[in-house]
C-alpha cells in the first residue's frame, strides 16, 4: 500500500526529537510500536492514528486518509470515558497506569470480538 500524505506526516512527526517518548507517555503506546509505525513496518489502525493525533493536540482525524476507499466495510467504534472525581488525588504516574489498563482492556475486548466473529 502506497503511503498517503497523512502517513508521511505521521512518519515525519514521529521522527522529531523526543516525539515518540512524549506520545508514548500520553497514549500508553510503546516506543517500539511508534518506531514500527514510523518505519512503515507496522500499519497503523484508525484507533492508533486517532490516539496519536489526540496526544499531539491535533484533530482526532488528522492522520486519517480523507480519500479512504468507501467500498471497505465501515468500522464501528466504541468509546469509553471515565469521569474522575475532581477531588481524586491522581498523579501523572497514576493516570498513565490507568491508561495502560484501559488499553489492555481494549485489546482483550478486541480478542473477544474476534473470537465471536470466528464462531459465526
Amino acid at each position: 500500500m502506497k503511503p498517503d500524505k497523512r502517513h508521511k506526516e505521521l512518519a515525519f512527526t514521529l521522527s522529531q526529537r523526543g516525539a515518540k517518548k512524549r506520545i508514548a507517555d500520553k497514549t500508553g503506546l510503546s516506543v517500539k510500536t511508534l518506531y514500527n509505525l514510523q518505519s512503515g513496518t507496522t500499519e497503523p489502525t484508525e484507533g492508533t492514528l486517532r490516539l496519536i493525533a489526540g496526544a499531539l493536540g491535533l484533530a482526532e482525524d488528522y492522520f486519517l486518509d480523507s480519500k479512504a476507499d468507501t467500498k471497505t466495510p465501515v468500522q464501528r467504534r466504541l468509546v469509553v470515558e471515565i469521569d474522575l472525581p475532581k477531588d481524586a488525588d491522581l498523579t501523572e504516574r497514576d493516570l498513565k497506569r490507568i491508561r495502560r489498563a484501559m488499553l489492555d482492556a481494549g485489546r482483550h475486548i478486541i480478542n473477544v470480538i474476534n473470537d465471536i466473529d470466528g464462531d459465526n
